[in-house]
């Protein structure tokens, strides 16, 4: 009779306990490192999702990142004998967007006549009025005048500044944008002159 000993396996151990850092609104997807046992290895983490990232069980750390910061997950991994692990702490560093949402154009808006439509740019109908645009942060992005105005003239959401003056002078508006996640970019202001005057102040000093 022959006796044959087999080795003791070696125990399921995580060896990876930092993974690489990510950032926000970026996807992310790190392996968790495992030795021992015998593979392959499934692994649940013993706290929930947080910060946009989850354990999968083919241990696996994925997910988009929502916030900056560093997060921790109590991971168990075990083998396909069913070895299970020691619980371990796995850490992430995300990091947040570097680049920031920047309004890019226009760098100057041009003056405008009452009554007439503002910065026509084609003869098509429906085309009239000046588009903003803006890179950085997440794509997806909303403007905004937050300062002063000029009467008669509107920002879309979409970013296009137009309308018909209503009131001829000098005015200083000031432009945002915002981004798919909420970062908005530094205020941009413009000068816009205004020439001609309305209608009423015509008929009024027509009455004087």
């Amino acid at each position: 009779m022959t006796l044959t000993i087999q080795p003791a396996s070696q125990p399921v151990v995580i060896t990876s306990t930092t993974l690489a850092p990510g950032t926000v609104s970026v996807p992310y997807s790190q392996p968790i490192s495992i030795t021992g046992g015998t593979p392959p290895y499934t692994c649940a983490s013993l706290n929930p999702a947080t910060g946009g990232l989850k354990v999968e069980t083919n241990c696996i750390v994925d997910g988009t990142p929502t916030t900056a910061g560093t997060f921790s997950f109590t991971v168990v991994a075990k083998d396909s004998n069913g070895s299970a692990s020691q619980p371990t702490a796995i850490h992430v560093t995300i990091n947040p967007l570097t680049a920031p949402v920047v309004i890019t154009s226009p760098t100057t808006l041009p003056n405008g006549t009452v009554g007439k439509a503002y910065g026509i740019t084609c003869p098509t109908i429906g085309c009239d009025g000046i588009q903003f645009a803006a890179s950085g942060g997440v794509p997806g992005y909303t403007y905004a005048v937050v300062s002063g105005s000029v009467p008669g003239l509107t920002m879309s959401t979409s970013g296009l500044y137009s309308g018909k003056p209503t009131k001829g002078g000098t005015y200083n508006v000031g432009m945002q944008a915002t981004d798919s996640k909420g970062n908005e970019s530094a205020v941009v202001f413009y000068q816009v002159k205004i020439t001609g005057s309305s209608i009423f102040g015509k008929l009024k000093s027509l009455l004087q």
